[in-house]
């Protein structure tokens, strides 16, 4: 029995327009993602990529095409609390503790019932912050924010998560190690997740699938079955077949450049 997609996308073009001038941003994106699967997009700058992110998680009303998420419209997903969201800046509320920015989403929605100290602290435990419940802001490390981050977007128990660039201002030891922090989350909750990423190997690294988008207008150039045991290990980046897809993405990408 064929799976149903928990994303489908059909037809998809945006275009950016003031009056003096149009940017087509995306042209005629078609996209199928099953349900709990890891998947990544890559491409260069100008390339759509977070335009695609926000048209999926319904903050942006695209020109032309249909996005479906269990086959309800993406306003209808987030309305539903279906869709969580990571940015590469935390914005956290700095008069706000660890733990009252972990409930923000909660306390924005009345109809919500409010978290437990044990439901809280569970959340805060799984992302190594449970110690830091009283902290604020200033008092935390930027890879501790990001942490806060994603147990944040956690709080509301989407089926979706949608992250852009959520790694991307940090250094590179504490990127590194919320690769690893990220997957653990991931397969602990088992929620769909897309990730937007300049980083061709943190795609392959924490991907089932990555999609490789050319610059503007943003189109799909191809899509890439990544087929890497988990759990991954520290070493893959060694492997032969992370090498071979590293190639293969970057032919890719310079594929699409040439034939602009």
């Amino acid at each position: 029995m064929e799976k149903l997609s928990h994303i489908s996308i059909k037809n998809l073009t945006h275009i950016y327009q003031s009056s003096r001038q149009k940017l087509t941003a995306l042209k005629d994106i078609n996209l199928e993602i099953q349900k709990g699967v890891f998947v990544s997009i890559v491409g260069p700058s100008g390339a759509g990529k977070t335009t695609l992110l926000k048209a999926i998680g319904g903050l942006l009303k695209p020109t032309s095409g249909t996005i479906m998420i269990d086959q309800i419209s993406p306003l209808h997903a987030r309305e539903k609390k279906s869709i969580g969201f990571v940015f590469q800046d935390p914005s956290l509320l700095p008069w706000k503790t660890v733990e009252d920015n972990l409930k923000l989403p909660l306390q924005l929605n009345s109809n919500t019932k409010q978290m437990p100290q044990s439901e809280s602290a569970r959340l805060l435990e799984t992302v190594g912050l449970n110690e830091f419940s009283t902290y604020y802001p200033y008092q935390l490390s930027g890879g501790m924010k990001q942490r806060l981050s994603f147990a944040r977007a956690l709080v509301i128990n989407p089926s979706l998560l949608l992250l852009d660039e959520p790694l991307g201002a940090l250094d590179e030891i504490t990127r590194t190690e919320m690769r690893y922090e990220l997957l653990r989350v991931w397969q602990k909750y088992n929620q769909t997740v897309i990730l937007v990423t300049h980083s061709i190997s943190e795609a392959i690294m924490m991907s089932d699938k990555v999609i490789v988008v050319s610059n503007s207008p943003g189109k799909i150039l191809g899509e890439f079955d990544i087929q890497i045991s988990r759990p991954r290990e520290r070493n893959m980046e060694q492997s032969k077949k992370f090498i071979e897809y590293v190639s293969l993405i970057k032919e890719k990408l310079y594929e699409g450049s040439i034939s602009e």
